[in-house]
């Protein structure tokens, strides 16, 4: 999915059955997306959004940086939040390999929070 922002492209997410990684199909995309763009003069930046990833750098050497301002309450939770985001966030975000276990974690939790509660048996018979 992709996001136009002025004259710029920003893709947003992909996602892709692992059986067809081999054939590369998120570059195929991304390469038909910025030309599809391009020749109807809706962009003329591609942004691959934040983080950096080795994938990027296989379409262009040039990165721009952006900057962000975090604001935070001084409470005990403000501070926690200022610290996951100033500091664990951003060390996550340059390590792709942490960032992917993240996740995983993260998205198995969610699935054992959505799952039903399970019945245990009578064990009083």
């Amino acid at each position: 999915m992709y996001v136009r922002q002025g004259r710029a492209l920003v893709n947003h997410t992909y996602t892709f059955s692992e059986e067809y990684r081999r054939f590369g199909p998120v570059h195929l995309l991304v390469l038909f997306v910025i030309e599809d763009a391009r020749a109807r003069g809706l962009a003329d930046v591609h942004s691959f959004g934040r983080g950096d990833e080795e994938y990027k750098h296989r379409w262009t050497s040039c990165s721009t940086t952006c900057e962000r301002l975090l604001v935070a309450r001084r409470t005990l939770a403000g501070r926690a939040i200022f610290r996951w985001e100033s500091d664990v966030k951003p060390m996550v975000w340059r390590h792709p390999w942490l960032g992917g276990s993240l996740r995983e974690l993260r998205r198995r939790w969610m699935l054992r929070r959505a799952a039903p509660p399970t019945q245990e048996a009578d064990t009083d018979a």
